[in-house]
């Protein structure tokens, strides 16, 4: 089924980003290259592109085994002209064989979507519950 809202488009984004996250390294770096805007709101502070996916990078490095899945229901989303707010639960799970860790828990995402460019504009986020 094809999204015909913008905030269906929202909802659809937010699925294919956690489920592009949950992938192999190497895709899901290629993927977040592709959906960040060149100046970013990150966690509170305007960055680049760049220095996002040097953050992103980092940290797939650490947990190379990632699962991220949306919260069924949690969704919420506005859309605003062009603009999409997006926050939902996320249940995480991240785990690396080499450093024998793992860790799982739960989030509270939150993206501003550009629908144009299709890029995102700002993210943020808090864990609500970790185990580790």
């Amino acid at each position: 089924m094809t999204a015909s809202t913008a905030e269906a488009k929202a909802i659809e984004f937010l699925i294919r980003y956690c489920e592009a996250w949950s992938g192999r390294n190497q895709s899901a770096l290629d993927f977040m290259t592709d959906v960040y805007a060149d100046t970013v709101n990150f966690y509170g502070k305007a960055i680049s592109k760049r220095a996002v996916m040097t953050d992103k990078r980092k940290f797939a490095n650490r947990w190379p085994t990632r699962r991220y899945t949306v919260r069924g229901g949690s969704e919420k989303v506005s859309c605003n002209g062009s603009e999409c707010y997006i926050e939902a639960i996320i249940d995480w799970y991240a785990h690396s064989e080499q450093r024998g860790k793992t860790a799982t828990g739960v989030a509270d995402f939150e993206l501003t979507w550009d629908l144009q460019r299709r890029v995102i504009t700002s993210e943020t986020g808090k864990v609500l519950k970790a185990n580790r």
